[in-house]
């Protein structure tokens, strides 16, 4: 006399359908990718005419632009930065 354990048919059973399923959605994404006709492609912005672009340089004349001022150069740390060995605590 056998020795049938359900719990481990059934577990089978679901395996076997879960792969089923996986298989047949992957054949129906290669069968969608491959056999479909493609939509006609849009025109990108790219392929479209420029328009034409004008360069102003009145900004250059504003007195808001001649009160611009450059940063005063910054110097460099003179002081000891961080530690010796990082990975050890600070409190040692």
């Amino acid at each position: 006399m056998a020795i049938i354990f359900l719990e481990k048919k059934q577990k089978q059973r679901y395996f076997i359908l879960a792969l089923a399923g996986t298989i047949l959605l992957v054949i129906l994404v290669i069968w969608q990718n491959l056999f479909t006709v493609p939509l006609e492609p849009t025109p990108s912005p790219a392929a479209t005419k420029p328009t034409k672009i004008e360069i102003t340089l009145d900004v250059f004349k504003s007195q808001a632009f001649k009160d611009l001022r450059p940063f005063e150069e910054i110097k460099p740390y003179e002081d000891e930065l961080g530690r010796k060995n990082p990975f050890v605590s600070a409190s040692q």
